[in-house]
């Protein structure tokens, strides 16, 4: 199952936000090191907020979360891998404004990182700085 592979192999944080007992987002850390800088950084695998619930400060308070994580682990970096179709402007399911603006960055692109609806997609992974 890939919940609990997920959840018992490579986290280091899982936060659930709900509002009345309902669960409206969620996010999924590991972190990692990248050999070629052996710099450290804390990755978001899964990050998401239920649709009707965006613009409230959902997203927000779990990338604070987030951060407070890695400032508790002394790592310096958040970062994220983005399918290119999650990219489009003026598209629903588009995070890469919302990221932009909380300070991400994007590094690089990793060519048919994801496989959805059957069809291959490139990846952009994003950086973030995080004061320690």
């Amino acid at each position: 199952d890939f919940w609990a592979h997920l959840l018992t192999q490579v986290t280091k944080g899982v936060y659930l936000a709900h509002i009345s007992h309902t669960p409206v987002g969620y996010t999924v850390c590991e972190d990692i090191e990248i050999l070629e800088t052996k710099q450290k950084q804390l990755r978001i695998q899964l990050f998401g907020v239920l649709s009707r619930f965006r613009g409230n400060g959902v997203g927000k308070a779990l990338l604070e979360k987030v951060e407070d994580l890695a400032r508790n682990l002394h790592i310096k970096w958040l970062s994220t891998t983005v399918p290119e179709i999650h990219c489009f402007p003026d598209d629903p399911d588009d995070v890469s404004l919302w990221l932009r603006l909380k300070g991400f960055r994007s590094k690089r692109i990793v060519k048919d990182r994801f496989v959805m609806y059957g069809d291959k997609y490139d990846g952009f992974v994003l950086e973030k700085e995080v004061t320690l």
